[in-house]
């Protein structure tokens, strides 16, 4: 499994970027001065680089996320056979003789019957 703190760590470096920009636009914005406001006008350009900086480190990361994840299909794959096992200390036998169906008590029978078991004479 592969380490992916450095990216982790990246994301969370770029979004602090990103939040000094935006704290610091805010502030000269609270200014209410002409000369705030243009200074937030200079800083847009630097705060979209951060953006878009964020977004491929965090894009980066998802897909190393999904490149460590292991594949769902090796996982659910159960192989084909065509013979047939033999029943589970849980399981009926799927047919048996007519004298060991005769030997089971009424509900027993009916419930073999009802699980889906035939009777060979």
């Amino acid at each position: 499994m592969r380490d992916l703190k450095p990216f982790y760590d990246e994301v969370v470096k770029k979004q602090a970027a990103v939040e000094k920009i935006a704290t610091d636009m805010a502030e000269l914005m609270s200014d209410e001065s002409d000369e705030g406001k243009a200074l937030v006008l200079e800083m847009k350009p630097e705060l979209v680089a951060a953006q878009d900086e964020l977004k491929e480190a965090e894009d980066t990361y998802e897909r190393m996320t999904q490149a460590n994840a292991p594949s769902d299909v090796l996982k659910n794959f159960v192989p084909v056979s065509n013979t047939e096992g033999e029943p589970g200390p849980d399981q009926q036998p799927s047919t048996i003789k007519r004298v060991d169906f005769d030997k089971l008590s009424p509900a027993d029978r009916a419930e073999f019957i009802h699980s889906g078991g035939k009777v060979e004479d």
